[in-house]
């Protein structure tokens, strides 16, 4: 996934100067009803140092990402009155990236609820976070990782929750989960006024 986006982003930054050059106004004049001869684009350049320094833009620009969910979450935990900072499950390191720690008097706060493979059935904490998201008034969905894509924070979904039924959501969370035992899983709360996350809560993790 890192290399397929790496190759992107260099093509990427050919597109970007061709605009640059031609004007953003002009671009569809240029492309669709132009006279001139197609544009042609050089190939890109490959060097070792350019994939290099593109690639530790790419991880910063990840770690940012993280870090603004962190605080995101934390925001949320106090504007609904939570006493710990929920947050996902710490991501193991790779390489020199390392995933940011909220600490409240420097001790880290992990908040798991998990899934009771056993009686393929949500334990009493994950329905109360079902129940308080529904009250909430916002969308459930849940999305799976597994465990090379947890480490690289890449998600997939698990399919739109359609129905806002309390019985009907609980029972397209356990599909999904009997679904992804080998994987993480995590369940969210949506405000589709704003289309903006509010809740991202791990609920089960592969053993």
């Amino acid at each position: 996934d890192f290399f397929s986006a790496l190759r992107s982003r260099i093509y990427d930054e050919q597109i970007r100067d061709f605009i640059h050059k031609v004007g953003i106004e002009k671009i569809s004049k240029r492309v669709v009803n132009s006279v001139e001869k197609i544009p042609d684009f050089p190939q890109p350049n490959f060097n070792l140092s350019h994939l290099l320094e593109y690639g530790k833009i790419m991880v910063g620009e990840q770690q940012r990402i993280r870090e603004l969910r962190l605080v995101e979450t934390y925001n949320q935990s106090r504007l609904f009155g939570g006493t710990q900072v929920e947050r996902s499950e710490k991501v193991a390191p790779i390489s020199n990236y390392l995933s940011p720690e909220v600490t409240t008097s420097n001790q880290l706060i992990e908040n798991r609820i998990h899934y009771n493979v056993k009686n393929n059935h949500l334990s009493s904490e994950v329905r109360e976070k079902v129940q308080q998201i529904l009250q909430d008034g916002l969308k459930i969905g849940m999305e799976y990782a597994d465990k090379r894509r947890y480490k690289t924070g890449s998600w997939k979904s698990c399919g739109k929750i359609e129905n806002e039924g309390e019985k009907e959501v609980i029972n397209a969370i356990e599909n999904c989960l009997a679904e992804h035992q080998n994987d993480y899983v995590r369940l969210i709360g949506i405000d589709s006024n704003v289309k903006r996350r509010l809740v991202e809560k791990i609920i089960h993790k592969p053993n």
